[in-house]
């Protein structure tokens, strides 16, 4: 059976790393094997792949952790254990493969300049496991996730969000309707601008409150097209259809680009965020803006 080099002391002696005896017997078998001299070329050639890629330099936490585990690989292996005072017959080995003596302490900085320059050239995913474990395995995965899972009902803009605490009515709606909008400045409408537009506008006082998700996924299912705009104000309040007993929670919806122009104001049910957003709507109207 034909002996060969094993790929640790092919990449060894591809990388300089053998002594003088050991380099003259690689290279001696290397003389009559091709299989090993293809096996020796590759390596050499990913060597020069890896010289050649350009290397930012690691994450200080990465590049801490790498160390750390090298550091405690090789005080495993300089301590003595219990067993080396009466260790056991070695197993056989393999004839088809020829034994070279090991050099940990040369092979570890070899590894850790290879997982560098792997960490740049394929990404850290791998190598990086394998060395820190599962439990260090963290990242952006999780934020990606959350930005990926948000909902597709975000509005591409920032309504007026209102909790005026009005209890609208069907018989009261259009007087109701017209003094909420009589509270809201016209600059606070989306695409209105006060003063000179080359300006800077000042911030408002306090932030808009951000339209809740399901607020939100009812407006675009309401609307969203040329046809049928997304609304400029949103009222959470109550509303109390004609005949009913009591008042029931209800979204005002107010659509219009002119602040003092008219108003389509659309009252549905919350039920519009998770069902047929037509069967929610309660009630209509029509009111001039302010």
């Amino acid at each position: 059976m034909t002996s060969h080099v094993d790929t640790e002391t092919l990449a060894l002696s591809a990388e300089g790393l053998l002594d003088e005896a050991e380099e003259c017997s690689v290279q001696g078998h290397l003389a009559g094997c091709e299989q090993c001299t293809e096996q020796l070329a590759a390596l050499a050639d990913v060597s020069r792949l890896l010289g050649e890629a350009a290397a930012p330099e690691l994450p200080p936490d990465v590049a801490a952790r790498i160390e750390e585990a090298v550091r405690a690989e090789a005080e495993q292996r300089e301590t003595p254990s219990s067993a080396d005072a009466d260790p056991a017959p070695p197993p056989p080995r393999d004839d088809s493969v020829v034994p070279f003596p090991r050099r940990p302490s040369r092979w570890l900085p070899f590894l850790v300049g290879a997982a560098a320059a792997v960490f740049v050239v394929g990404g850290a995913g791998a190598v990086l496991y394998s060395m820190l474990g599962p439990g260090n395995h963290t990242g952006r995965a999780g934020s990606e996730v959350s930005e990926q899972e948000r909902p597709d009902a975000a509005l591409s803009y920032q309504p007026v969000l209102l909790e005026s605490e009005t209890s609208y009515t069907e018989d009261e709606l259009d007087s109701q309707a017209a003094e909420v909008l009589g509270t809201v400045p016209a600059t606070d409408y989306p695409g209105q601008s006060e003063g000179d537009p080359d300006e800077p506008r000042e911030a408002p006082e306090s932030d808009t409150p951000e339209v809740p998700a399901d607020v939100a996924t009812c407006a675009r299912e309401l609307g969203g097209t040329d046809e049928e705009p997304l609304p400029a104000l949103i009222d959470i309040a109550t509303f109390q259809p004609s005949g009913a007993e009591s008042a029931e929670d209800a979204w005002v919806m107010y659509y219009g680009s002119d602040p003092a122009g008219a108003f389509e104001v659309v009252v549905v049910s919350p039920s519009c965020a998770t069902g047929d957003p037509g069967d929610s709507v309660l009630a209509e109207s029509r009111v001039s803006g302010s």
